[in-house]
């Protein structure tokens, strides 16, 4: 009998971390994440900062921000890992590229592993946009009400 031996010859995937280059922007001290792109962007930040004062959150001192271009670029794992947050929204980022894999459709509140998460478009679509501006307050209610 002759056994074959393929499990030498199987693909070895490197998950590299890279994730701690990137330093969330906040205090963070109501364990709401935000994972955005193009923060840097004065329009959008200020953007941002009316769309959680509508909700009575502080964008210095109640949460963390991301700013990121790659989804790729930070793991699911280290954001989760030694940081508890209630509260995750992603703006225009696709969470299964950060290793997140579990069925998110846009403006649809989930809750999962004790956290409320919301995947939406970003930023930039939805200061543009009226329709997409209403899907965010209403799940934006949901999820501070």
């Amino acid at each position: 009998m002759s056994l074959k031996l393929d499990f030498f010859n199987a693909p070895v995937y490197n998950c590299k971390d890279i994730s701690t280059k990137i330093r969330p922007i906040g205090q963070n001290a109501k364990g709401i994440l935000i994972i955005c792109q193009n923060y840097k962007n004065t329009e959008i930040a200020d953007f941002l900062k009316k769309i959680l004062a509508a909700v009575n959150t502080d964008i210095d001192m109640d949460t963390a921000i991301i700013d990121i271009q790659v989804a790729n670029e930070i793991a699911w794992s280290e954001l989760t890992g030694s940081n508890k947050h209630e509260k995750v929204i992603f703006f225009g980022v696709n969470p299964a590229d950060m290793g997140l894999h579990i069925k998110l459709a846009r403006y649809q509140l989930l809750n999962w592993n004790g956290m409320k998460i919301l995947f939406s478009d970003s930023l930039e679509q939805i200061l543009v946009d009226k329709n997409k501006k209403g899907f965010l307050w209403r799940e934006l209610q949901l999820m501070f009400g």
